[in-house]
């Protein structure tokens, strides 16, 4: 009735990157400067872990420079016989995008003037994930706030909602229990 099932895995022959392009960025970013910043260089072990995170940075740089829809497509191709590979990195960086709005949800003890003085992103500013991140850190450390999010509100939401270059920012907060009491007894 007990079964024991037993994998044995041969690792293979260690495949090496012969090279690594990156297209879409010409100008935006400079593709020789940015890929040699990335985790995966051509010459070293081809790591398909080291690969996503390469597509992951090219994707933060993008971002950090306003196109925050951006999308990086990986292409590579394997010799096995040879033991080697050559990968893309692409591009499509989409437009630049600003914020049109900025909504507020939860905040009724803290009101909307506290969460916009925590905010590192206005109207009109590039919308950059990074600064939508630092708001939130901002707002989870004030004392009264349980739960925040900052987030890209859905087109639904937008206040242009067909307009790709514009996008509402939606803060959600849930505040914490702002009347508690705590009691204690003791002896001495």
């Amino acid at each position: 009735e007990n079964v024991r099932v037993t994998f044995n895995i041969a690792r293979g022959d260690i495949m090496h990157l012969d090279s690594l392009v990156v297209t879409g960025t010409d100008t935006i970013l400079n593709a020789d400067s940015i890929a040699r910043e990335l985790p995966l260089q051509p010459g070293d072990v081809f790591h398909l872990g080291q690969y996503g995170a390469s597509a992951d940075t090219l994707l933060r740089a993008l971002q950090a420079k306003g196109y925050a829809y951006a999308q990086v497509l990986r292409d590579y191709t394997a010799d096995t016989t040879r033991d080697r590979a050559q990968a893309a990195l692409n591009a499509v960086p989409g437009p630049r995008v600003t914020v049109d709005s900025i909504e507020i949800n939860g905040a009724t003890e803290l009101g909307s003037g506290t969460i916009m003085r925590q905010m590192t992103i206005r109207d009109g500013d590039l919308l950059r994930v990074s600064k939508l991140l630092e708001s939130q850190r901002n707002i989870y450390n004030l004392e009264m706030v349980q739960l925040a999010s900052v987030t890209v509100a859905p087109d639904s939401l937008d206040a242009t909602p067909t307009d790709s270059t514009r996008a509402t920012v939606l803060v959600n907060i849930a505040e914490t229990d702002q009347h508690q009491a705590d009691a204690a007894i003791g002896f001495g």
